[in-house]
């Protein structure tokens, strides 16, 4: 199921962890928010952006060492990839998302993930 354009409902709720991520309503309208600032971003960008992690149930965020006020828990919050791009494009991305005034954001080379929360 698509939420925008180019992101989806799998995708913004994957897991391999093995526990259940099932959303809550208030979370899925959370979620659509979040991939509509996501599908502005892109356009800009003018690349693919990946999803490592969207939301996360409880169960799913404890599994990955998720704060437990995490924005991840209420559809508000995703890690975006970058191992695949270059620095430039990183910085380019890192920006593009700043513009948003998200209430969270951080770049986290070493582990090869933006966090980018709304």
């Amino acid at each position: 199921m698509k939420l925008t354009k180019h992101f989806t409902y799998e995708e913004m709720t994957n897991t391999e962890t093995g526990f259940s991520n099932i959303i809550s309503e208030e979370a899925k309208i959370n979620l659509v928010y979040l991939c509509r600032k996501l599908e502005k971003v892109r356009k800009s960008f003018g690349k693919p952006i990946r999803i490592n992690s969207g939301y996360r149930s409880p169960e799913v965020n404890k599994a990955v060492g998720g704060a437990t006020n995490s924005l991840h828990l209420t559809g508000r919050a995703c890690d975006i990839a970058i191992h695949h791009l270059s620095t430039s494009d990183v910085d380019t991305l890192y920006t593009l998302l700043e513009d948003t005034c998200p209430t969270e954001l951080q770049c986290n080379i070493v582990r090869g993930y933006i966090h980018y929360a709304i």
